[in-house]
């Protein structure tokens, strides 16, 4: 067997500290609402690919700024670029 050939184990790039800002798009309200029940209310714990990975802030974010709920009648394009960020400041408190 050549050197490039040995499997053994994969080296994975995990991210623990990592933040993502996801967005989905519809015509039907109703399914962003219950996306929205689902994430507020989830059946089983959350976690990101590992179950070590739980998320540390709550889910789904509180939406844009000058509205109350997540769920806007915005294109996703627009949501996602005004939305308010996400990261923390070279203190450690979020932005």
């Amino acid at each position: 067997m050549l050197p490039d050939q040995r499997r053994g184990p994969a080296s994975r790039g995990n991210a623990p500290d990592a933040l993502f800002l996801v967005g989905v798009e519809s015509d039907n309200t109703q399914l962003l609402h219950q996306l929205h029940t689902a994430l507020t209310e989830p059946r089983w714990p959350l976690y990101f690919g590992r179950k070590a990975f739980g998320p540390a802030r709550p889910l789904p974010s509180a939406g844009l700024a000058g509205e109350h709920h997540p769920v806007t009648s915005r294109s996703l394009d627009d949501a996602l670029r005004t939305h308010p960020w996400l990261g923390t400041s070279a203190a450690g408190t979020p932005t």
